[in-house]
């Protein structure tokens, strides 16, 4: 049972905050009862009266905005130290820390590093302070501050140690950049010695530690499990006990899909992060690029700056959001004229109008719901819109409903193809009627399937805060089960299709062929072959552009396994858009190489320009 309390204001008390008492604490304190004074933080004494001389308003020692907080109230002496904000150090926060600018390659930005900070002591242990950063997507470099002197400095990501910084003698206030390459990297003492010597025991393993140094003139630095050593200009190693754990949140791993939780301080962290496994990023390994089940928002979401307009975004937002217009407006151009030709009396006789007909709807449909999800991820990510019941909405909604009517559209170009190798099968004998018959029954049954394969996708759907990016995003999160189950169904709706285009293109094939060969047997099988796929055109050219056109999806799908780094999203973003090509061809692929169908077509087109005179 849950339990209420009552939260008195000053001057009152009780369990019902009904007793009023006398405060005669100073005004800028807190009563906490009649004889208890909560003072702010430079003043002192029972009643809070009394302020401390160094931290006065008029006569704050620190500078730079630093904050000062007494040590000790009873005392007139210098019982104070300055807490110093950011990128400022110093007794009375009078220096500006050392700042440290690390630049990295285009091909190799990690999205977390470690920095090690070693202190040399001449009468004790040495000391390392370890801090993490993240990198910021649209970056390709990083900017550390330190307040306190070091002597080195080692970057640690992708389980790779560079020696970065050296400095025998320490320099307030200095400014250092430098390059994370080859040349400083840290080697294995595995790649450096033989296995003999390695099979030693550690102290006497350690007598050989200046040979690595003295044979590989560029080499900078190595370690083992135990040690790092660092070569000095003489070619001397010097080597000091190196902790390669690092803190694991204390068992508390927040990071999702078995990503490693680590702080910056075992005692007292006071900031954590992740380090994602292949295949998956974010702040907390919330998204992944496995299959085809990658949306949009994980392909390029990365991409759209948050609290900026869209004419300040990247040129890649720009180009796609132009592409993405011209493709709604081709769409709408080319789905018009299919459905004023398709809806033909004389065409829809046959199945195969009734199919590309329906399928002339789902391209506009298509076209217009992927747009409709391109400009809400840009809107989303942008924070024109935060309000969380219609992201969550378009959430669960939009991305299934681009899954369905792409699936539906393949099916339907795959139910064309098998009517067509039935037509070039039958012959004469081929039932018009009972195919437009079937067909209707067909289409309803389709599209039902589909949509219920797809069930799975909007109920694991939810909303994702990343308080760190500043983003919200929409994520699926799924059971083993139902990995398994959205892999197998997501290639069963591209795979099918796409073998039955196969199969359809080849049984055509071979049947014209068989036909000529038995009417004229005189020709040759080169000529005969050559004859009949000109004259058949209309029936190969759709489903061998439409193979055409999968295979880029299942290439990236196999092959790449998913997308490894999402500052290079442009393999998978161009496969994305691939994916939506079908589509856009109808004209192309079904009417214009049917003599039918382009007839019927052209008359369209002459109505278009009689009424437009």
């Amino acid at each position: 049972s849950t339990k209420e309390f009552c939260h008195c204001d000053q001057g009152y008390s009780g369990r019902y905050c009904n007793i009023t008492y006398e405060c005669s604490c100073s005004s800028d304190s807190i009563c906490l009862n009649t004889s208890v004074c909560l003072c702010p933080l430079n003043q002192f004494g029972s009643n809070c009266y009394l302020q401390h001389k160094h931290c006065q308003s008029n006569k704050n020692s620190c500078q730079n905005n630093g904050k000062c907080i007494p040590y000790n109230n009873h005392t007139n002496h210098d019982d104070f130290f300055c807490l110093c904000p950011a990128n400022f150090m110093g007794s009375h926060c009078e220096y500006q820390s050392n700042r440290i600018n690390i630049n990295f390659k285009n091909d190799s930005i990690p999205s977390l590093i470690f920095a090690h900070y070693i202190i040399s002591h001449d009468d004790k242990r040495h000391e390392r302070i370890l801090r993490f950063k993240k990198i910021p997507f649209d970056q390709d470099s990083i900017e550390l501050s330190y307040t306190t002197p070091f002597n080195l400095l080692f970057i640690e990501f992708e389980k790779n140690y560079y020696l970065t910084v050296v400095r025998e003698k320490t320099i307030r206030s200095e400014k250092i950049s430098t390059n994370i390459n080859q040349d400083y990297k840290c080697a294995n003492i595995t790649k450096l010695l033989n296995s003999t010597i390695l099979n030693y025991s550690t102290l006497r393993r350690l007598k050989y530690y200046q040979l690595p140094c003295i044979k590989n003139l560029r080499l900078k630095c190595f370690y083992d499990d135990t040690y790092m050593c660092v070569c000095d200009n003489n070619r001397y190693s010097s080597c000091f006990e190196f902790d390669h754990v690092s803190h694991d949140c204390q068992g508390n791993n927040y990071c999702k899909n078995n990503g490693s939780c680590f702080q910056d301080n075992l005692i007292c962290p006071s900031t954590s992060g992740c380090i994602c496994k292949k295949c998956y990023y974010g702040s907390k390994c919330e998204l992944n690029t496995i299959g085809f089940s990658t949306s949009l928002d994980v392909i390029f979401g990365y991409h759209i700056k948050p609290f900026i307009s869209f004419t300040k975004q990247s040129t890649p937002v720009k180009i796609t959001a132009s592409v993405t217009i011209f493709m709604l407006i081709f769409s709408i151009i080319n789905g018009i004229l299919s459905i004023l030709t398709f809806k033909s009396e004389s065409l829809l006789k046959v199945g195969c109008g009734i199919y590309l007909l329906t399928n002339s709807i789902v391209s506009i449909l298509t076209i217009t719901i992927f747009t409709i999800k391109y400009f809400q991820l840009i809107i989303f990510q942008m924070k024109s819109i935060t309000n969380t019941s219609f992201i969550n909405f378009s959430c669960i909604l939009t991305d299934v409903l681009l899954k369905i009517l792409l699936s539906f559209g393949d099916w339907l170009y795959a139910a064309v193809a098998i009517e067509r190798t039935l037509t070039a099968v039958q012959g004469i004998h081929f039932n018009k009627s009972k195919s437009k018959y079937i067909a209707k029954y067909v289409i309803g049954i389709m599209l039902l399937l589909i949509s219920l394969s797809y069930i799975h996708d909007p109920i694991s759907r939810r909303l994702f805060n990343d308080d760190d990016e500043q983003r919200t995003w929409c994520i699926l999160e799924y059971s083993t089960s139902l990995k398994k189950y959205d892999k197998f169904i997501n290639l069963f709706h591209v795979l099918t299709p796409f073998i039955i285009n196969i199969l359809s293109a080849i049984c055509i094939t071979i049947q014209v062929f068989r036909i000529r060969v038995k009417t004229k047997k005189k020709s040759t099988y080169k000529k005969l072959l050559c004859i009949q796929i000109q004259q058949h055109k209309h029936l190969l050219i759709s489903p061998c552009i439409l193979i055409v056109l999968s295979i880029p999806r299942l290439i990236i799908s196999f092959l790449s396994g998913c997308m490894e780094s999402v500052r290079n999203p442009w393999l998978y973003l161009t496969g994305y858009y691939i994916s939506f090509i079908p589509p856009l061809l109808i004209i192309i692929l079904f009417i214009l190489p049917s003599r039918t169908y382009k007839e019927e077509f052209v008359s369209i087109i002459r109505k278009i320009n009689f009424f437009s005179k």
